[in-house]
């Protein structure tokens, strides 16, 4: 099979195509189930294999290297290319350095932390940390040797195109600071880098000491900051610099590797959250950047999904920051490993065929096979093979989805999205206020809701778009072209207390030509050197008394306290130890949503029609703004005024926050429908369309082809009697549908001129191909 790629091209045997397949972690998986577990694999249509290739397991002392299993049959890499090779699968190698999967040191060799600990990083309590310093010299002298050694067994597997990509490092900087207590590195080496950082930032300690309101007297007194010690803008200042330290960092990994296989496709990854320090714009400078998704972290038994609708949001996301570019679906989450959650096959089935129908090209599952560690702990992924190599159910849903990339996979790619001129803006630096600071009891609830518009509140409404018949785009504010923005009618923004100056012009030159800008959440009054914005036209209005909101789910919190107990007994008794740094990092949060989701209170629009508005609201008043949202008792919620030609609209509360976390699946249809119909009212208000008329709990994407409209449909809810009416005029005479995976009760037929019927079983998806 011959596959050509790069940043911009993929073809398979000639032809414009998907690559569909999964990460194989060899090192866990004993060596006698290699040869049957990637035949069945090969069997469900997979047509390339991706690998992890640890550096503890393979240089396991140091400038010894074993790839053909001299030391151990598991080592073995030689065997198992060839395995793949005689299945004609293409090959994705990821060497690391780091790996993370928790694994044993994230990949990192024991040897390297003890005979090199200044390579550590240092917390403030002056401990070491197990992670390391990414740019120290040491260390990247011994990243240097590893990488020689591997690229040395590689060589003729990259001269044969076997291996068709590379990837560089992995979701670099989790490991340090993804959900550690501590944010600093007092490692000296990080240390000097930071005050050179600073030294060059503001050029005189006495600007530095203007903005940040203190007394340095050098920038070699500056310390990165400590926990309950330093203030917010002490923190900003480091998120920066932990960003840019991370970009350098792949800099230098992208070069080396660069430099030995010039014409290899070399690619990186991010969770899709973009929570911080992972910042994937800047890292899309460098290369293409794929996305981790994984859809089900709770033990809620309801939901299909935790986040239904960031499965769309995320890849529209990154293919906007990857623009002209292959767009990748990393790890791709076939399961989760948490024992006491369930992932159903259905939630596979939605997760991958949501990625495929929003462009993306490479389709990297996680994983493909469960697994056992050398001490004989199993690594319980739910994966489509068990320990044992034997098909679960979720093995049929891969097979299925399978056939479809390989029989439609070059229609999918050239295929174009229809959109409505709508945007939804992703701001990054918001992260930077939720790293840890000095904060009372009040200012830590700014803090939960801040960060739940952030992550929940922008994919919420995107969700409540997309049932209400619209497709907006996706897109970074930062990096979002101005001629692409003004194009956009309307443009939704997930508001925090900070926004930097240069994206609050950005957004308020669109609204002055015209444009619309709905805003919600908390309002930006500050930049992001803290300097508040005392004409603020984006945000005119002022809080009405003190205080001035109100915050529910508090009726939650002893369920949130049973959750933590029980997750408690998990962490007690689970024996895979090191999964326990991940699913601390993502338990709180994720069952926090579960039941702040459907928190909220009934407001009244301006039509007098009930709407639901989600966790908080607060109160406004002045600023020359009429009135939009109210509450029953204590006044105006969500405001609109003109700006220039253009308009802003802003919500003083979390919209739709439901549609984006476990709650979606059980909140009250009613409330559902408010939020609906109020966000309908205000894009109609605009001019604006929905390419569909809504469809309750399903999701409708239209993508033109040279062969016609494909038209998919995902079921989010029960089964169900559809009517599909098209308010985008084409015409057609056959469809072809080409999945369905309950062809026995399913279907989609016409009904008349612009509409269609059909029926849809619970989470199915149903996609067809309308043609002229």
């Amino acid at each position: 099979m011959q596959i050509e790629l790069d940043n911009h091209r993929l073809e398979i045997a000639g032809k414009a195509g998907i690559l569909y397949g999964g990460e194989f972690q060899y090192f866990r998986i004993p060596p006698e189930l290699w040869e049957s577990s990637i035949k069945l694999l090969a069997e469900a249509h997979i047509n390339f294999i991706s690998c992890y290739i640890p550096w503890i397991f393979h240089e396991y002392e140091p400038g010894v290297f074993d790839f053909t299993g001299q030391s151990r049959p598991g080592r073995d890499l030689q065997r198992l290319f060839e395995l793949i090779e005689s299945h004609d699968l293409a090959i994705l190698a990821r060497p690391g350095p780091y790996v993370y999967g928790e694994y044993q040191g994230f990949g990192i060799p024991e040897w390297l932390r003890k005979s090199h600990p200044e390579v550590l990083m240092i917390y403030e309590t002056q401990s070491a940390s197990r992670e390391v310093a990414l740019n120290h010299p040491t260390y990247q002298a011994y990243v240097e040797k590893w990488l020689s050694g591997v690229f040395d067994f590689l060589q003729p597997w990259v001269d044969s195109g076997r291996i068709v990509g590379c990837q560089i490092d992995n979701e670099t900087g989790l490991p340090q600071f993804g959900g550690v207590e501590h944010v600093g590195d007092f490692n000296p080496h990080t240390v000097g880098l930071w005050q050179t950082h600073l030294s060059k930032l503001y050029g005189q300690i006495s600007h530095l000491n203007h903005v940040w309101k203190h007394n340095y007297e050098s920038f070699e007194q500056v310390p990165p900051p400590s926990q309950g010690k330093s203030e917010v803008m002490h923190y900003r200042h480091w998120a920066v610099f932990i960003e840019d330290y991370l970009v350098d960092h792949l800099r230098w990994l992208h070069a080396f590797t660069a430099k030995r296989f010039p014409d290899l496709f070399l690619y990186t990854n991010d969770p899709y959250l973009n929570q911080w320090p992972n910042h994937s714009p800047k890292k899309s400078k460098l290369m293409t950047v794929g996305f981790d998704i994984y859809s089900k972290f709770t033990t809620d038994r309801i939901s299909t999904h935790d986040i239904p609708f960031s499965l769309s949001f995320a890849p529209e996301f990154y293919a906007s920051i990857n623009p002209n570019r292959l767009l990748m679906g990393v790890e791709v989450g076939a399961g989760w490993f948490d024992p006491r959650v369930k992932v159903s096959k259905e939630a596979t089935l939605q997760k991958s065929m949501l990625a495929l129908l929003r462009g993306t090209r490479v389709l990297d599952y996680y994983l493909l096979h469960d697994c056992v560690e050398d001490d004989g702990i199993p690594w319980i992924f739910q994966s489509p093979l068990n320990k044992e190599g034997q098909p679960i159910d979720r093995y049929a849903t891969m097979q299925a989805v399978g056939k479809f990339s390989k029989d439609y996979g070059h229609l999918l790619a050239d295929s174009e999205p229809l959109h409505n001129a709508i945007g939804v803006l992703k701001y990054i630096p918001q992260n930077w206020d939720f790293l840890r600071y000095n904060y009372t009891l009040f200012s830590a609830l700014d803090l939960m809701d801040s960060a739940l518009i952030h992550f929940s509140g922008l994919s919420g409404v995107y969700g409540g778009l997309l049932e209400s018949g619209y497709n907006p785009i996706v897109h970074d504010l930062e990096t979002i072209p101005m001629d692409l923005l003004q194009k956009l009618k309307v443009v939704f923004f997930a508001s925090t207390s900070m926004i930097d100056r240069e994206s609050y012009q950005k957004l308020l030159y669109y609204v002055e030509q015209g444009g619309t800008l709905i805003s919600f959440g908390l309002p930006a009054q500050q930049d992001a050197h803290g300097a508040p914005y005392t004409e603020n036209p984006l945000f005119p209005a002022r809080p009405t008394g003190s205080p001035h909101r109100i915050q529910y789910g508090n009726a939650s919190l002893p369920h949130m306290a049973l959750d933590m107990v029980n997750y408690q007994m998990l962490r007690l008794n689970h024996p895979h130890r090191l999964s326990l740094h991940t699913l601390d990092m993502m338990h709180p949060f994720v069952e926090l949503t579960k039941y702040l989701g459907k928190t909220g209170i009934w407001l009244e629009t301006d039509r007098g029609q009930p709407f639901w508005a989600s966790r908080f609201v607060s109160f406004w008043q002045g600023g020359g703004v009429r009135p939009l949202l109210t509450h029953p008792t204590q006044g105006m919620v969500a405001y609109t005024r003109r700006v220039g030609a253009g308009r802003i609209v802003f919500m003083g509360s979390a919209p739709g926050l439901f549609f984006d976390t476990p709650a979606y699946y059980t909140i009250e249809a009613d409330k559902k429908q408010s939020v609906i119909n109020g966000l309908s009212y205000l894009l109609r208000e605009r001019g604006l369309t929905p390419l569909v008329e809504p469809i309750p709990n399903t999701e409708v994407i239209l993508r033109q082809t040279p062969e016609g409209m494909l038209v998919a449909l995902v079921n989010r809810g029960p089964d169900q009697a559809i009517s599909l009416q098209f308010n985008y005029a084409f015409r057609f005479n056959q469809i072809e549908i080409l999945f369905n995976q309950h062809a026995e009760r399913d279907f989609l037929e016409p009904a008349r001129f612009q509409q269609m019927r059909g029926h849809l079983s619970k989470d199915a998806v149903l996609v067809a191909l309308l043609r002229q």
